[in-house]
């Protein structure tokens, strides 16, 4: 055991990437009765672990541009309430006007053209709003509201997965139940995330997550 649960974190937090030799420590540390896999195997899960974190820093990425862009669209519902306010006004005026220009002289056509240059640019305006308002969710998720941050639970099975394919067959015996905070496979995904996602979740934190996943399983099936 390598003490407190919650210290595990500090293993991988300012790794900038994984390889053999430094996965092989955090395994010695993390599980010390853990046979090693081969080098080829214990290299595709560091392989899988840093996809995984591109994966992370893609989703975050576009998190951030989602939040950028629901916040325009909010400028944008704010400057289409008020060009509707103005607009059929300045239309209806633009239409009454027209029909008087022919008996109104030159001295009117400027004004005039002013008036409708304006219109025509509050109806583009209109129009190009309706299409940024209307854009797919995968452009603006919820329109209004920004995606959520990736968080360690929405990978914790993929993680779980890419590593009980490196390890299980060389380690028959080792069990991958949630058992307490100190289970093995909780200390090595407390290990781990924190490279993957930034987050540290405890051991105990993942122990409930797993626990809460497996009874939502069971639950399915009857």
């Amino acid at each position: 055991m390598i003490g407190r649960p919650t210290r595990v974190a500090d293993l991988t937090h300012r790794l900038n990437r994984l390889d053999v030799s430094s996965m092989k420590v955090l395994l010695n540390k993390v599980v010390p009765k853990l046979k090693l896999p081969p080098d080829g195997d214990i290299r595709r899960l560091c392989l899988q672990i840093d996809f995984l974190r591109s994966d992370v820093v893609i989703e975050d990425m576009n998190v951030k541009a989602h939040g950028q862009i629901s916040n325009r669209l909010k400028a944008i519902r704010t400057a289409q309430e008020e060009l509707a306010k103005y607009l059929p006004t300045l239309q209806d005026r633009r239409d009454h006007i027209g029909r008087l220009i022919p008996d109104a002289g030159t001295a009117a056509i400027q004004p005039f053209e002013r008036l409708r240059d304006a219109v025509a640019v509050g109806e583009f305006a209109m129009s190009a709003l309706s299409v940024l308002e209307n854009m797919p969710d995968w452009i603006a998720p919820g329109v209004y509201g920004a995606a959520p941050r990736p968080a360690w639970p929405q990978y914790l099975d993929r993680m779980i997965t890419d590593f009980r394919v490196a390890v299980e067959q060389h380690n028959p015996k080792l069990g991958w139940k949630t058992s307490n905070e100190t289970g093995w496979v909780n200390i090595y995904l407390a290990a781990i995330i924190p490279y993957v996602t930034g987050e540290r979740p405890t051991a105990g934190a993942i122990d409930t997550e797993r626990k809460k996943r497996n009874k939502a399983s069971r639950l399915r099936k009857e």
